[in-house]
């Protein structure tokens, strides 16, 4: 299922939001994570054309940092933890325009084993050190991946801690955490709530009726209608 393609205002992009909620739409889900254009597919890393002359020190540090695909993750659910469920995956590579909802309420823990026709799955992905998987407090997201379907995370960043960081190396304030709402009122829309929140507050809704009403109230503070 393919729903209207998401536009921002003042962003010059936009993305398509693929629900997959039948197998064959996973498959098609690991398909477009597994795409990388740089040549690494599923782990496989392909080393770039390089002059004979370069420092094998460069090349794997072009092979590392250049090259590696990164895959932006999110859970959302009921009581997210090992004690909860697991409602709904977010997934987005860097290398693709599609943002991919995989319905977990309708397909269970297969849609994490499930393989595709090369025999990549969504479990082989969140564990394989070649992709890079940016969280934003990854904490309650690998409790419940590890306790309730087995997945241990590997290559994991997680801005929340890059974005304290930043305030350490700035000499700010930082005896807390900052949680998503608050990073993106500082770094991206200083001036006026970001059309961003409203975005998740949405996708919130879509597991807690009761989120509706604030993606109501964000909705009216950002013009996003």
């Amino acid at each position: 299922m393919t729903i209207a393609p998401l536009a921002i205002p003042g962003h010059p992009n936009s993305y398509d939001i693929q629900i997959a909620d039948t197998l064959p739409l996973v498959e098609a889900c690991v398909s477009d994570l597994c795409s990388c254009p740089a040549g690494i597919h599923f782990g496989l890393r392909v080393k770039p054309r390089i002059d004979p002359g370069t420092a094998q020190v460069e090349v794997d540090a072009r092979c590392t940092c250049n090259l590696q695909p990164c895959v932006a993750v999110d859970l959302e659910g009921v009581r997210l933890s090992r004690m909860g469920k697991v409602s709904l995956v977010q997934l987005k590579a860097n290398h693709s325009r599609k943002v991919w909802l995989v319905d977990f309420t309708v397909l269970g823990k297969e849609a994490f084993t499930h393989t595709n026709e090369e025999g990549a799955s969504l479990k082989a992905v969140l564990e394989s050190p070649a992709y890079k998987k940016l969280f934003y407090d990854v904490r309650r997201d690998a409790d419940a991946l590890y306790n309730l379907y087995n997945i241990t995370l590997q290559n994991v960043l997680d801005v929340q801690l890059l974005e304290l960081s930043v305030r350490i190396s700035n000499h700010i304030h930082s005896c807390h955490l900052n949680g998503f709402a608050k990073a993106i009122s500082l770094y991206l829309q200083p001036q006026s709530p970001s059309p961003f929140l409203w975005t998740k507050e949405l996708g919130k809704a879509l597991m807690q009726p009761h989120a509706l009403v604030r993606a109501a109230m964000m909705s009216v503070m950002t013009g996003v209608v």
